[in-house]
This record gives C-alpha cells, sequence and structure tokens, in this order.
C-alpha cells in the first residue's frame, strides 16, 4: 500500500480542523481510504460523524478490493461495525 498522497491529512495541528467535514478530502481509492482510516485512527479522540461521512465518500469499486473478499459457499459470515 502507498502511503503517500498528493494531500495527506495532518497529525498536528488543531483538533476542530482536523476533524472539520470541510477538510474532508474524499479517498480517490480502497488504498487512500485505508490509508486515511489509519491517519484517523491514531488521534487520541474519534469523531464517529468524520469516520461515516469518509466511509461514505468512498466510491466503491470491487476490483481494488476483491482479494480481501472470502467466499466460502457452506459458510456465511458478516463482518459490521457497530454504530450507536
Amino acid at each position: 500500500m502507498d502511503t503517500t498522497s498528493s494531500s495527506p491529512i495532518p497529525l498536528e495541528g488543531k483538533e476542530s480542523d482536523f476533524w472539520d467535514l470541510k477538510n474532508l478530502r474524499p479517498p480517490v481509492d480502497f488504498e487512500d481510504l485505508v490509508r486515511q482510516l489509519h491517519v484517523v485512527f491514531q488521534r487520541d479522540r474519534i469523531d464517529v460523524d468524520y469516520v461515516k461521512a469518509l466511509m461514505t465518500s468512498y466510491k466503491s469499486k470491487p476490483s481494488e478490493w476483491k482479494q480481501y473478499a472470502k467466499f466460502d459457499e457452506f459458510r456465511y459470515e458478516s463482518h459490521s461495525i457497530y454504530i450507536e
């Protein structure tokens, strides 16, 4: 996974600026989404609305993530994120 980006998310700066949805940069691909999520979860506090907006802004392309999906016709698994 490439950890560089043309517009990186800063880890420093005012906390309120980081979580401002106006500063959200939609991921360009699956790898960028993963990289941005890593940056988000390095913070001391997490803004759930920001994470939701980031995930929603990702335009899914199955060719980017299908290598991580496993299919077994004899077994069903569901992986979800619980959000209150």
